[in-house]
């Protein structure tokens, strides 16, 4: 369960991180991959971060981070500019990039630096593609920079709106924090023809989605009781018990991802059961000792020497005060029959039984009457201080 709804999240964030890329990856994310120097130190790619910190405003301290900030059109020049600074860049990498920086000086950059919105981006871009494929018009193929490609990319921005999400909502989501409404709106801008084309067929064809975005909902709704009732949670519980899947976990996978996922939970199960059984082996670990009750004679427990009372003079009752598995401690306190009927009731000759008091006979009721202190009478208990019971 954990891989489907993992596997089919991420792919949306990725996705739309690609397809959202309106120039071209000359930026910060390539000079830390495959079109970085390979003699790059690490003192250089600090030197790096501790750059595009400053021009960020917010500590940036690794290279993911500089990724997501440097995937950002606003930034893109800047980027470019320190990975030059830095010796980032490998020599044909670096040639088009000093070509697309040469394009973008002047008008273009100020204009680049005033973009707000998707819509302003594409219009520099539009610019920028023509000026290169005047220039330069093997490396604006290369770039996938032509005024097609960018016409293209806006109606990926049109589709967006139709839907009513914006692009850059689904490229920055957290998918595992992100609302329902907006993962399925994602993702029904991922099935438009228009932005079908530059997502991966891996991602469309991610039938378990829509069954996952379902299951959410319903453990929102609790009703299902799945671990803390997380996508997240349910999926760690259903791989973390030793033995047979629990039953929730059998019913939620029925249910929402069919014989195919069946399939797939029992497998996992069964690799973690294997690996827990290895690591025991392993380890030589045995399970914990199921703890039995004590016997508290066989083991001749003493219970310390506290004062603790049997009997209670008349007019008390005797009450547990604390107590553990082998012993108990009593003290006295005045009966109050107003709140305890019971008492009053046994304390009378009565049968209590848990809601009506039943006299059992006359001479019982006498005795105890005597007990306390009182003279037995035509049916009366005449006390001393002239109280009747």
């Amino acid at each position: 369960m954990k891989k489907l709804s993992l596997h089919s999240k991420n792919l949306i964030l990725v996705s739309f991180i690609a397809l959202g890329l309106v120039f071209f990856s000359f930026t910060f994310a390539q000079t830390t991959s495959s079109d970085s120097q390979e003699t790059a130190t690490e003192e250089q790619i600090t030197l790096a971060l501790n750059d595009l910190s400053d021009i960020y405003g917010k500590p940036v301290e690794n290279v993911k981070k500089a990724r997501e900030i440097c995937n950002s059109e606003q930034f893109i020049v800047r980027c470019a500019e320190i990975g030059k600074l830095h010796n980032l860049y490998k020599k044909e990498k670096l040639s088009q990039v000093n070509t697309i920086l040469e394009q973008i000086k002047g008008e273009i950059s100020a204009k680049l630096s005033q973009c707000t919105t998707a819509e302003c981006f594409l219009d520099v871009a539009k610019q920028l593609s023509q000026k290169i494929l005047e220039k330069n018009p093997q490396l604006a193929t290369q770039l996938d920079l032509t005024v097609k490609k960018v016409e293209e990319k806006r109606e990926v921005i049109e589709a967006a709106k139709e839907i009513g999400v914006e692009l850059k909502a689904c490229r920055t989501m957290d998918p595992n924090k992100a609302s329902v409404d907006l993962l399925r709106a994602c993702v029904r801008l991922s099935n438009d023809d228009r932005v079908g084309k530059f997502i991966s067929n891996e991602f469309r064809n991610a039938n378990s989605l829509n069954s996952t975005l379902t299951l959410r909902d319903a453990l929102d709704k609790k009703e299902f009781i799945c671990g803390d009732n997380t996508i997240e949670g349910c999926g760690k519980f259903c791989l973390k018990e030793v033995g047979s899947i629990p039953p929730v976990c059998r019913e939620i996978t029925e249910k929402f991802f069919g014989p195919e996922g069946m399939q797939k939970l029992e497998s996992a199960h069964q690799k973690v059961n294997k690996v827990k059984s290895e690591m025991l082996k392993k380890n030589k670990l045995t399970p914990a000792p199921i703890k039995l009750p004590l016997d508290c004679a066989q083991n001749r427990v003493v219970c310390p020497d506290v004062e603790s009372v049997t009997e209670c003079p008349v007019g008390q009752v005797r009450y547990l005060v604390r107590s553990s598995p082998c012993c108990q401690y009593y003290s006295c306190k005045p009966n109050d029959d107003r709140l305890n009927p019971e008492a009053a009731c046994i304390r009378s000759g009565g049968s209590w039984d848990g809601t009506t008091c039943t006299m059992v006979n006359n001479t019982d009721q006498a005795v105890r009457c005597r007990q306390d202190g009182g003279i037995w009478n035509d049916m009366r208990c005449q006390m001393p201080n002239s109280q009747q019971q």
